[in-house]
Parts: C-alpha cells; structure tokens; sequence
C-alpha cells in the first residue's frame, strides 16, 4: 500500500510539472507595461505521459481563425505577438516557409493557424506575411519565411524564449520577421 501511494504521488507531481511547463516553459517576462521579469529557464525534451495527456487537450482546442499579428514591445525588442496578445515563436530547425514541427511537437507548440489571409497591424509589413499548408491540410502563417506557433501563455507575458526542446531551439521573433536568438 505504501508503494501503490507513492506512486499516486509520483504520479500527481510529474502532472503538476508537466502542467507548469505547458503553460509557462519556467520563465517569465512581459510585453510593454508589465513589471514582471526572471530569468530563463531550460527545459528539456523528456516528457511524461501527463504531458503528452495536456499537450493533447491543448491542440483539441486551438481552431483556424482569422489571425492577426502586431508588434509589441518586450524586453526583447518589438516582437509578434496574435490577435489574443499572445507571443509567436519560430522553430530553429524550420526552413523557409517550411514547418518541422508536427506530432507531439505540434501538439505542444501549436502552429499558428489562419482561416483566409493573415492580417498585419500597426507596423508590421504585410508583403511579410504568408500562409504554408500542412501536411493535414490547415493553413500555417509565416512572416517572414519563418513558420509560426504559440505556447498556452498568458496575453502579453514571455516564458519559452531561447527554449531548447523537440530538437531544436524556441525564438521570439521581431518586426523584421527576424528570430531574436539567445536569452
């Protein structure tokens, strides 16, 4: 019996963490106006069943809609952020209009999806903007060449940049359509 608790126990934490990581990726850092600013943290590419189980569930949820990018300021400079205020991110091991990131990669960063033409706001160069097709047939917006997604974050914070996991390294990405490499 002892052993049977430890193990619901074992098992609660690692969906606690899993849980954390999903929704903030150990860091923290937001957009113009806010105050709050820690460092990064790493994660790694190991992950349980309970995160494959959120991951899941948070891909259920993400539809194409009309989508929408704007430049907000960041500590990292103006980067893109969606309709929702959410920060976008590219993907290292993407290539020209050209996502890499499917599977329990997509489930976990799911890919920026668009229901027609994406729009640009504010600054942000509208030629930039494109549209790539899956290999399930949605539409992915790029900007820039590169393939965007987005991390279940709170609107306006900053918690997975320079985040290393499926294979490849996690970047905001500025007005330029540049991705902001390191931390």
């Amino acid at each position: 019996m002892i052993t049977r608790t430890t193990g619901i126990w074992g098992a609660s934490v690692a969906l606690l963490a899993s849980a954390s990581i999903v929704a903030g990726c150990g860091s923290t850092s937001t957009a113009a106006g806010g105050t709050t600013d820690t460092a990064t943290t790493t994660a790694t590419d190991t992950m349980t069943t309970g995160d494959h189980a959120v991951s899941a569930h948070k891909a259920s949820l993400q539809k194409p809609m009309k989508t929408t990018l704007a430049a907000k300021t960041s500590k990292y400079g103006s980067v893109l952020f969606n309709q929702d205020g959410q920060v976008v991110y590219a993907f290292e091991n993407d290539t020209a209009n050209t996502s890499n990131c499917s599977g329990e990669c997509a489930d976990f960063w799911p890919p920026v999806l668009t229901d027609g033409d994406p729009k640009a706001m504010g600054d942000l160069d509208a030629a930039k903007l494109g549209i790539i097709s899956r290999a399930d047939g949605s539409s992915q917006v790029t900007y820039n060449g590169w393939p965007l997604y987005y991390m279940d974050e709170p609107a306006g914070e900053i918690h997975c940049q320079d985040m290393d996991m499926h294979g490849g390294k996690w970047w905001v990405v500025d007005a330029d359509g540049d991705p902001v490499k390191g931390a």
